[in-house]
C-alpha cells in the first residue's frame, strides 16, 4: 500500500467519513497479516499501516470493522468468531498502539484486572463474549442502556488476566480481553433505570488492579 494513498484515505476517513474506503484499502494488509500469522511467519509492517488498522478499529458504529475485516480476510461468516492469535497480531504491528498505551499494557502483566462490559443478554447467554471491554463500570452501564430500548440487557462484571490484555487510551477506557473471562456480576440494565451524559466519561479510567 502505497505511503501517499494510505495517508489520504486516513485524512479522508477521519474528516468526512469514509470508511469503506479505509476498509477496502486496509484488506491487502489484513490479509498479509492473516496469513503471515497462520504460517508462523514474522514481518514488520509499516507504522503507517498499523496505524490505519488502528483507525479502522476506532470506526465502530454498529460493531468494529477491523474485526469485520479479520473476518473477510480469513474468509468467515458475518458474525463468525475470530481467533484471539490473530487480534494479538493486530495489536503488535507497529503502531497500532501508542507508547503510552504500550507501558498501560505492560504495567498490568502479572496482575488481575476488573473489567465491564455492557451487551445483550443473548450475549451473556451464550458466553461468546465481544473483545471489548472497559475499565469503567459507568461506560459499560451507557453501552448496556443504549442497547436496552428494545432487548434485554446487561451489564457484566469480571475478573481477567492483565498477561492477556490490551489498554487503549480512548474515551471509553476500552481494554481488550484475549484471554478467559471469570464472571462475577450480572446486573440488568435499562434505559430508564440508568441514564447518564456522555461527556461525564470523558477521562479514561485506569485499570483497576484486584487483589489477589
Amino acid at each position: 500500500m502505497g505511503l501517499y494513498r494510505t495517508a489520504a484515505l486516513r485524512i479522508g476517513a477521519l474528516k468526512m467519513g469514509f470508511r469503506e474506503d479505509l476498509y477496502d484499502a486496509c484488506y491487502p494488509v489484513a490479509r498479509g497479516l492473516v496469513v503471515r500469522t497462520q504460517h508462523g511467519l514474522k514481518r514488520r509492517f509499516s507504522r503507517m499501516q498499523g496505524e490505519d488498522m488502528r483507525e479502522l478499529w476506532e470506526c465502530a458504529k454498529t460493531g468494529n470493522l477491523a474485526i469485520d475485516l479479520l473476518r473477510e480476510a480469513l474468509r468467515l461468516q458475518d458474525d463468525a468468531h475470530v481467533d484471539a492469535q490473530y487480534i494479538h497480531a493486530l495489536f503488535n504491528m507497529c503502531g497500532f498502539l501508542t507508547k503510552e498505551e504500550l507501558r498501560s499494557t505492560k504495567a498490568i502483566h502479572g496482575n488481575t484486572i476488573q473489567v465491564w462490559r455492557g451487551c445483550v443478554m443473548a450475549e451473556h447467554a451464550s458466553r461468546a463474549y465481544g473483545f471489548s471491554w472497559t475499565t469503567s463500570e459507568y461506560i459499560a452501564r451507557w453501552f448496556a442502556a443504549r442497547g436496552s430500548s428494545d432487548t434485554a440487557s446487561v451489564v457484566l462484571q469480571a475478573a481477567v488476566s492483565g498477561d492477556d490484555c490490551y489498554v487503549l487510551h480512548t474515551s471509553e477506557s476500552e481494554i481488550v480481553v484475549l484471554g478467559d473471562v471469570a464472571i462475577q456480576e450480572v446486573t440488568p440494565c435499562t434505559w430508564e433505570g440508568f441514564s447518564v451524559a456522555w461527556d461525564h466519561l470523558q477521562a479514561p479510567v485506569q485499570p483497576c488492579l484486584v487483589a489477589a
